[in-house]
């Protein structure tokens, strides 16, 4: 009221805008508190999972997995605020890409040995007698 008896506009619509982003402000927390939550459990039923396993860095996979879960819950509540959409969306695409291609080359240079004994196996059945072409016509 002190804002608006000065009869400003510009202040008059600072007001405003605060009071009408602060259900925004709420909503982030929310999402932010929630995000938190989540990842506790989440982390603490992959340690869980992991111990039961036999794994041998079960902590490590349960601190990845509650990174990932308030990452993205940090990225839903920055959204929500409406601050920086597109770097973060762009931070967040590039991070998972990273991710997602590191797990391929661990998979992929992990299995090669086996991938090579697989080729052996079947270059070995293909190369067999009974498999080779017989010319009975000449």
């Amino acid at each position: 009221m002190g804002v608006n008896a000065l009869n400003l506009e510009l202040s008059s619509r600072l007001v405003t805008g605060a009071f009408l982003y602060l259900p925004r402000l709420l909503a982030a927390g929310l999402l932010l508190l929630a995000g938190l939550l989540l990842g506790r459990f989440l982390a603490r039923s992959v340690l869980i999972w992991a111990v039961n396993e036999g794994l041998g860095q079960a902590r490590w996979i349960a601190a990845g997995v509650r990174i990932g879960v308030v990452w993205l819950a940090l990225l839903a509540a920055v959204e929500q605020l409406g601050i920086a959409r597109t770097a973060l969306l762009a931070t967040f695409v590039i991070l998972l890409s990273a991710a997602a291609l590191a797990a391929a080359l661990a998979v992929g240079l992990g299995s090669r040995k086996r991938f090579e004994q697989w080729l052996d196996q079947r270059a070995a059945f293909l190369h067999r007698p009974e498999h080779e072409e017989r010319l009975e016509h000449l």
